[in-house]
């Protein structure tokens, strides 16, 4: 089965994601900008997204990834469109 990384992991969507992937028999890794005290049945890792080293290092030895993060600051976002392709868009293709 594969190993595999999930943005957002302690948010409902990506909690939910990542349940149902390990009932498949996945191994599942959240990846947390912020050292969330979610008690997850699954790793959290805590990513420096402004840092590719932070972030190549917490995919290692990942199959795949699941993006479902959304901003600590989301409702910033709503009124900079630059912003919010810089978090969204260009972060997920690095």
């Amino acid at each position: 089965m594969a190993r595999i990384a999930i943005t957002g992991s302690t948010g409902f969507v990506g909690s939910n994601i990542a349940e149902s992937l390990m009932l498949l028999g996945h191994s599942v890794v959240g990846l947390t900008r912020n050292g969330s005290g979610y008690n997850a049945s699954w790793p959290l890792v805590d990513v420096d997204y402004s840092s590719d080293e932070s972030i190549s290092h917490a995919l290692d030895g990942v199959d795949a990834v699941v993006h479902c993060a959304i901003a600590d600051d989301f409702r910033r976002l709503l009124n900079d469109r630059a912003a919010a392709y810089d978090n969204y868009v260009a972060l997920t293709e690095r």
